[in-house]
């Protein structure tokens, strides 16, 4: 064998041996981490402890403090189907999803540490004047009251504690989050439309002093929308800028709800309204026809919303002309409804 060609096979031989070593420093690595992530788990599930332990299709009643505020709710049958009311008017609907979500976490608590073994200390927890107080009662009439004390600058997490019971622990956060909801976050109310902007024909605003239209102009070429003034006269408007107008009510939702059922509309500035806005847009559905074919069928829709004042946040209180619940919508929404009157006719088509 010729010099050059030991030198390839010594060449050769060395590279094996260096990727073999790195291939099991690799493998050391990886074994190492999955023990270590092992032991992790491990550690994890024994320090896990069982805080809660009931049947949550047996809970009857729930309870939680909100602002200073006992919520209350009950569960009960109609017409075969078990749903939950609020205790302080059953005509709120309330979410039963959310609820059921709500019951289900907590039947099933969790501590993810013990932190104490008895209650004699609950004051620097926090749990002598707890957050929160959680309570659950089912069927049978076992009633248990979890409490919510501080949370655990480091770890986020919250004491927890049944009264009653010996033992302070910590929670998740994420395990209590849904009891920081107020009423209103749990009423099972009706959505913003969904509209598409190409099956809209006209939108019409209407505000204290003035009032216009945004609508489809389908008997012309020369633009695809007009505004039509309030004295009826007509211009060709920017399609860019109609469209711009349009997409705040298509793309608008309710960022909240603030009031079921208002009884008094003008705490949000919606027996006058600062503006209405109507628009008239189409929908299509598939219904099967005499002959057993599916057809499409197109059907005219309108949607009136009433905008009202503005809440300490900015958003604006808004309400459907079908029912009297009072819900908020963002000011980016509002605000260009609000100036279409002027931008309008800076965006006519001369």
């Amino acid at each position: 064998m010729t010099g050059k060609k030991k030198h390839r096979t010594r060449n050769l031989i060395l590279a094996v041996i260096v990727l073999a070593v790195f291939i099991g420093i690799y493998l050391a690595v990886v074994n190492f981490a999955k023990r270590e992530e092992e032991k992790e788990q491990a550690a994890s599930q024994a320090d896990t402890v069982q805080i809660v332990s009931m049947d949550s299709d047996h809970v009857d009643h729930i309870s939680y403090l909100h602002d200073g505020q006992t919520l209350s709710f009950h569960k009960k049958s109609e017409d075969d189907t078990e749903n939950w009311y609020y205790d302080g008017d059953e005509s709120i609907p309330i979410n039963k999803n959310t609820l059921d979500s709500m019951v289900s976490g907590m039947t099933s608590l969790e501590g993810t540490s013990t932190v104490a073994e008895d209650d004699q200390n609950y004051e620097e927890y926090g749990l002598d004047q707890p957050s929160n107080q959680i309570t659950l009662q089912d069927t049978d009439g076992t009633k248990i009251t979890v409490l919510i004390g501080d949370t655990n600058s480091i770890t986020g997490e919250y004491y927890a504690a049944v009264q009653g019971e010996a033992g302070v622990y910590t929670v998740a956060s994420t395990a209590v989050s849904g009891f920081e909801s107020d009423l209103m976050s749990l009423v099972e109310a009706d959505s913003y439309p969904a509209i598409s902007m190409d099956t809209i024909s006209n939108l019409t605003l209407a505000g204290a002093d003035e009032s216009v239209s945004i609508q489809k102009a389908g008997d012309t070429d020369a633009y695809n929308w007009k505004l039509i003034r309030a004295d009826g006269s007509e211009a060709g408007i920017r399609t860019e800028y109609a469209e711009e107008l349009l997409q705040n009510v298509t793309e608008a939702s309710y960022t909240g709800l603030k009031e079921y059922n208002s009884k008094d509309l003008s705490v949000y500035g919606l027996s006058e309204p600062a503006l209405t806005l109507t628009v008239d847009y189409t929908i299509e559905t598939n219904e099967e026809g005499d002959g057993g074919d599916t057809e499409t069928v197109t059907t005219p829709q309108q949607f009136v919303l009433m905008i009202g004042s503005q809440d300490e946040d900015g958003g604006y209180y808004a309400k459907p002309a079908d029912n009297s619940n009072v819900y908020l919508i963002s000011a980016d929404r509002v605000l260009p409804l609000l100036e279409a009157g002027q931008k309008a006719e800076e965006n006519i088509l001369q």
